[in-house]
């Protein structure tokens, strides 16, 4: 599984996040944002952006950047 993260780190929306209506903590740890990374079935390009998306349901070709360097990959979904 490949992760493209136009960000320097996962975790969206939900690091600005600090408390639930609930008042539990809402922020995701270190160690939850870096799991992904930490997987070796799961690779995460942080900082990328995705220039191309080709192909139909099934076969599928995405080119992202990533500092600067090119990468493409196939895929089914």
């Amino acid at each position: 599984m490949r992760l493209v993260e136009k960000e320097a780190e996962l975790g969206g929306n939900l690091r600005h996040i600090h408390y639930t209506s609930k008042e539990t903590t809402a922020r995701p740890s270190s160690k939850h944002r870096a799991g992904g990374s930490r997987n070796p079935r799961i690779q995460v390009f942080p900082n990328a952006e995705v220039k191309k998306i080709d192909g139909y349901i099934g076969n599928f070709k995405t080119a992202f950047s990533v500092n600067g360097t090119e990468k493409e990959y196939e895929h089914g979904v």
